[in-house]
């Protein structure tokens, strides 16, 4: 069942993949975050237009607010405008769920504004804000149960789980590697979108000491194994799996789909090799892929 539920996750990203053009990857280490979140608050207060019991409620947001419990305020504000919608009311809103990085709620309480005040004094700024947001690149936590373990996004060494990273828009390949864990998965990038990406081994009862994880582009768009024609040696991906020290030639599920081998060697030392397929988009429809093999030695300790 375990098995059945993993080819169905990994189907579903890869067709997602499939609709999206690649991401550019990241750079190497720690990320650096440029978050429209971390701008102070603004805050407009009410006006005689408010009917009270809409008054009544924009006040208690207003102090949920300044308290920081910004999923009540928000909540709260909601309420005032059922009451009786105001454009200050969708401003605080807007400027709540920025800071919650709830990006396409605020894009919707800030275009709300807009509509009750078109002629607002502040409507450049607002306008600016908005497209602040929809540019934002998208915000993914990346983590799991299994602990000590380390995160990979398209192939580039982040740092140790759990990671908190924007990344460019389009599909994206994530692998978290724990001492004796794997999991491997493709996600897509959206401006100003943000997921919470949980990466926990299929079968984590079980641990999975495997010496090689192999791993890919979400251009492959396909997952499983194969065994090579030649030598027998099977193959996964993406997946975690023992290989002797030696070197290694295969052509990628068995076929000539991609126009490279997979050429690699398993060193004697000690530590977890990363083999990465960076494919490419074919240079025209039915085409083989470009493929290039990237490797490298990984230490993961508990």
């Amino acid at each position: 069942m375990k098995a059945i539920v993993a080819c169905l996750l990994a189907l579903t990203s890869a067709a997602a993949a499939d609709r999206d053009q690649l991401g550019t990857p990241p750079p190497p280490g720690p990320p650096r975050l440029a978050l429209p979140s971390s701008a102070p608050p603004k805050r407009k207060p009410a006006s005689l237009a408010y009917a009270p019991e809409a008054l009544s409620r924009f006040v208690d947001a207003l102090m949920l607010d300044k308290a920081g419990d910004l999923r009540d305020a928000a909540h709260m504000y909601e309420k005032a405008n059922q009451a009786g919608p105001q454009a200050n009311t969708f401003y605080n809103l807007a400027d709540v769920e920025r800071r919650r990085e709830r990006y396409q709620d605020a894009i919707e309480a800030y275009t709300k504004y807009l509509e009750l005040a078109p002629d607002a004094a502040d409507r450049k700024e607002v306008d600016r804000a908005i497209q602040t947001l929809k540019a934002t690149p998208f915000l993914a936590v990346i983590d799991g149960f299994a602990p000590d373990a380390i995160v990979l996004v398209d192939g580039v060494l982040i740092g140790p789980s759990p990671v908190v990273i924007q990344l460019a828009s389009g599909a994206h390949h994530v692998d978290r590697i724990s001492p004796t864990g794997y999991r491997g998965t493709n996600i897509v990038a959206k401006p100003g979108d943000n997921d919470h990406v949980v990466m926990n081994p299929i079968d984590d009862d079980e641990p999975n000491p495997g010496n090689v994880v192999l791993a890919g582009s979400p251009a492959i768009r396909s997952i499983g194994g194969w065994k090579d024609k030649v030598t027998g040696v099977e193959y996964r991906i993406p997946e975690r799996f023992t290989l002797e020290p030696g070197h290694y030639e295969t052509d990628l599920f068995g076929d000539r789909r991609a126009c490279e081998k997979v050429v690699f060697d398993v060193p004697k030392a000690k530590g977890l090799l990363y083999v990465y397929l960076d494919a490419k988009a074919p240079a025209k429809p039915g085409g083989c892929l470009p493929l290039k093999v990237r490797t490298q030695l990984l230490e993961v300790r508990p």
